[in-house]
């Protein structure tokens, strides 16, 4: 399944350039203004602090957060899940030391986009 989540990226790129969505996934993608608490709501759903937080505009671009089933067999899997004592883990390379969480999500993806800023029109 990791090796499928590379090509469903690249189908989804296609089919939003042709303007169709073949591919439906379950997403969740949060809007809101600027330190509304949108990294805070999808931690929260997640459970587990591993977004950017802060008080500045810290989110400054879209960041997707996609959790997958592993395959039983697949020899990471068995190691992590030995290591956790979880049955589901994910892996967050912008996080080198944080590579794993439980997680009762089968199949999700989590969009955290950047606040909505107000500037003040004169």
């Amino acid at each position: 399944m990791e090796k499928l989540i590379p090509v469903i990226n690249k189908l989804q790129d296609v089919f939003n350039t042709a303007g169709t969505a073949l591919v439906q996934l379950p997403q969740i993608v949060v809007v809101g203004e600027q330190s509304s608490g949108k990294s805070s709501v999808l931690e929260s759903i997640v459970g587990r602090s591993c977004l950017p937080r802060g008080i500045d505009i810290v989110t400054r671009c879209p960041i997707v957060l996609q959790m997958v089933q592993m395959d039983p067999e697949n020899e990471t899997y068995k190691q992590k899940s030995d290591e956790l004592g979880a049955t589901e883990w994910c892996e967050f390379p912008h996080l080198p030391d944080d590579e794993s969480f439980v997680t009762d999500f089968e199949r999700i993806t989590v969009v955290d986009l950047p606040g909505i800023v107000r500037n003040a029109i004169e």
